[in-house]
């Protein structure tokens, strides 16, 4: 394993931002990796030295795995496929959230207008009722 070489690409500015957050995964992203190279739970966790429930426990949490977690994952499905998924699924997630942001501005603005609109018919029946009272 040492006088293995790992060929990378030369690293991009645009490479940047992941490559300060490659370790930093979720049970989400840990998940999409053991799913794309075809690893179980169990599998995984003999790699890391844990149970297939602590892996699975891992993956529903949600929450950043261990440094050392990431690093095993990374080593046993090989920097390509891992750096592949992990961008992969922040990118989905990236456009996820941004269509949820506008999906409740457009919420927002249908609200606002509904309100407007029934402020108007409000002071349309107001002024009516006043103007028959005089």
């Amino acid at each position: 394993m040492e006088n293995q070489a790992i060929t990378q690409k030369p690293h991009t500015e645009s490479d940047a931002p992941f490559e300060a957050q490659r370790y930093q995964i979720t049970g989400g992203e840990l998940n999409a990796v053991l799913k794309t190279y075809g690893l179980t739970q169990k599998e995984f966790g003999k790699h890391i030295g844990k149970s297939r429930v602590t892996v699975c426990r891992m993956i529903a949490e949600s929450k950043k795995i261990k440094l050392r977690f990431a690093q095993v994952l990374e080593k046993v499905v090989g920097v390509e496929i891992y750096t592949m998924v992990i961008k992969q699924y922040r990118e989905r997630q990236a456009r996820r959230l941004e269509h949820a942001i506008k999906s409740k501005e457009l919420q927002l603005e249908a609200e606002r207008l509904r309100k407007e609109k029934r402020e108007e018919q409000r002071l349309r029946k107001l002024g009516m009722t006043q103007s028959a009272g005089k």
